[in-house]
């Protein structure tokens, strides 16, 4: 299993090199557009706002799958004999599954009430997959 550990904040870096050699290092590049800060996805804090919807009526950007639905679901699918039996297993879309398996997912409250390490990380793996209509 791949696990990602998301930190919190902590405050900024002091650097020993001036500023104008720190900005060296990075290369003159355009920043593309609409990119979140760096700490946007390695705080817990910021996870826990991904966690819930930006506005009403409107799905959060980030949902959590319980890892115990899910091994459930690969033990049934590995149980599985027939063709159908595995098709009706395969995993839908996250639009169909909020929908078919709201069970399937950590509410944010879960998300925040589960343990962290002694460093403030919390550890959650993460994958993403693009779908395609058909």
């Amino acid at each position: 299993r791949t696990k990602s550990r998301l930190r919190k904040t902590s405050p900024p870096q002091q650097h020993s090199e001036p500023q104008e050699q720190r900005e060296q290092i990075v290369p003159d590049v355009p920043a593309p557009i609409n990119v979140p800060p760096p700490e946007f996805y390695i705080t817990p804090d910021s996870l826990y706002t991904l966690l819930k919807p930006a506005a009403e009526g409107k799905p959060a950007p980030v949902k959590l799958l319980d890892s115990r639905w899910v091994l459930e679901r690969a033990d049934a699918l590995a149980a599985a004999t027939t063709d159908a039996e595995r098709e009706r297993l395969a995993l839908p879309r996250r639009q169909e599954l909020e929908r078919r398996h709201p069970e399937a997912y950590l509410s944010a409250e879960e998300v925040q009430a589960l343990p962290t390490g002694k460093d403030g990380a919390l550890a959650v793996g993460a994958v993403s997959h693009a779908w395609l209509e058909v």
